[in-house]
């Protein structure tokens, strides 16, 4: 997809510069505005992607380049205004980064080690806990 997007093209809520994939792990804490949020996962770019960019396989092309976005949960509600800066307040001990969750689901379906690591990180989302949970017990059964 070779054009210019406009900020919020891609459905997200915040834009920022600094915070890649690589960057970001998983369970990270950071402040925007007022409020404390924490990263739980990749984003998982959708049809609905595709269908408002008119690009067929425009979701596999963002999940190819590894620079899907993340998820946050609000830990503590506040206010939060365009312009104002994300800062990190907690490192995840574990230092899991959004690309190697993503490298996990997508690329390396069965580094089951990695995904052991990664079902240790507390914050993960219960949908990619469930989906990662069910990984492993299907590998369980196939080794018997």
């Amino acid at each position: 997809m070779a054009k210019s997007c406009l900020t919020g093209a891609f459905g997200e809520n915040f834009t920022v510069t600094g915070w890649t994939e690589d960057q970001v792990h998983i369970g990270d804490i950071f402040a925007v505005g007022s409020a404390k949020v924490q990263v739980t996962q990749p984003r998982q770019p959708c049809y609905k992607l595709a269908a408002k960019h008119e690009v067929k396989d425009l979701a596999l092309q963002v999940q190819d380049t590894g620079y899907t976005g993340y998820y946050f949960r609000v830990i503590e509600e506040g206010t939060v205004e365009a312009g104002q800066a994300v800062q990190l307040l907690e490192r995840h001990p574990l230092g899991i980064s959004v690309a190697e969750a993503n490298r996990l689901q997508y690329r390396d379906k069965r580094d089951y080690e990695g995904i052991r690591r990664l079902l240790e990180v507390e914050a993960l989302s219960d949908s990619w806990r469930e989906s990662f949970e069910k990984r492993l017990e299907a590998a369980q059964e196939e080794q018997g």
